[in-house]
């Protein structure tokens, strides 16, 4: 199963100015005094304000790097409340067990905004979620680290809060080299930690995905569950229907659903839809391609998967069909682009 908000941008305003205001409160603790909001004319106490991707980026790349950040990310990431999530926390804190709330996380996680990409599959042992687009390619080893740790941490506190029991990851891998402050991995996660893997994730028992909910309260459950749906509604009411067919094809990635199946999942006749996207100046083949073209794009600037391995999450047999094919979309091959400067570092100049 995979979630993704992946409709956000660098430069939409989808990041709550909430995660500035907890990042000052961090580096105030620490003895680090943030100048002038960590750099941003806001009021940190509106937390209805929202910024870009870029900004927040930005601002952790201005004010991470001059300090000691060993334990920052760790801090943050035990400040990332389960209870200021609205209805998504409230949904996820009456459900009856760690299970039924991780699930119930990634129905209704395009409702929290932010840019990050879960997959989550099972194994023989457990529970494994591979985690995408914590941070740009180009990031400095300081922001990887604090991105990284704090998501970790912030998943681990959550349910050892949610249990009441002092849980732990069976296993937990990352992207980046093994930092100065590698120990206390070991120490706050009790786990083994790969260090420069192919992609980042953590993996967990079935006994801890079954671990009851102390807050676990099926009326309020189904309450909010409702409320989400119709939240979750509403949010899509306002997306194009361009943007409803991306978001099927990245539920469903590498596999390409049928026109057909669209069709069923839009609750529209094929007729109806054709129309639409006529009407549109576009096709279901063409939004597909458009899809694919901008998910090896991202892949390519912003992940260290090999051409093989991008080919592969985009569905493509083989390496040669997936250059051809990104040939015709970009005029580029993907070596070409693989050489050329991140987006964050376009966004931010």
């Amino acid at each position: 199963m995979r979630s993704s908000n992946d409709r956000f941008s660098l430069n939409d305003n989808s990041i709550s100015i909430i995660y500035i205001s907890l990042l000052h409160d961090v580096l105030k603790s620490a003895g680090h005094m943030p100048a002038n909001h960590c750099g941003l004319a806001y009021d940190l106490t509106d937390h209805r304000q929202r910024i870009s991707q870029a900004e927040y980026l930005a601002t952790l790349e201005r004010v991470l790097n001059p300090v000691i950040t060993s334990e920052l990310g760790f801090e943050y990431g035990k400040l990332l409340d389960i209870s200021a999530a609205g209805t998504v926390g409230q949904l996820i804190m009456s459900c009856c067990d760690i299970k039924q709330a991780l699930e119930a996380f990634l129905n209704y996680y395009p409702l929290l905004s932010l840019p990050v990409q879960f997959e989550i599959s099972t194994e023989e042992s457990g529970y494994r979620a591979e985690i995408n687009h914590i941070y740009p390619q180009g990031a400095s080893n300081a922001v990887k680290w604090f991105l990284t740790e704090s998501l970790l941490y912030c998943l681990l506190h959550q349910a050892r809060f949610l249990s009441g029991k002092p849980l732990t990851y069976n296993s937990i891998s990352v992207t980046y080299a093994r930092p100065p402050h590698w120990k206390m991995y070991k120490t706050i996660f009790g786990c083994d930690i790969e260090f420069s893997a192919a992609t980042t994730s953590v993996s967990t028992d079935h006994e801890s995905m079954t671990s009851r909910i102390l807050t676990s309260n099926e009326p309020v459950r189904a309450l909010k569950e409702r409320h989400c749906q119709k939240l979750l509604q509403e949010w899509q009411s306002h997306l194009s229907i361009e943007e409803q067919i991306m978001l099927i094809l990245m539920d469903t990635m590498p596999d390409t659903p049928s026109l057909k199946l669209i069709c069923e999942k839009l609750n529209q006749s094929r007729s109806t839809l054709c129309r639409k996207l006529r009407d549109n100046n576009t096709s279901y083949q063409s939004i597909v391609d458009d899809f694919r073209r901008n998910l090896a794009l991202n892949l390519l600037k912003n992940t260290d998967l090999t051409i093989s391995e991008t080919a592969e999450k985009l569905g493509f047999s083989d390496d040669s069909n997936f250059r051809r094919a990104f040939k015709k979309w970009t005029g580029l091959t993907p070596s070409d682009v693989r050489s050329c400067a991140s987006p964050l570092a376009t966004a931010i100049k």
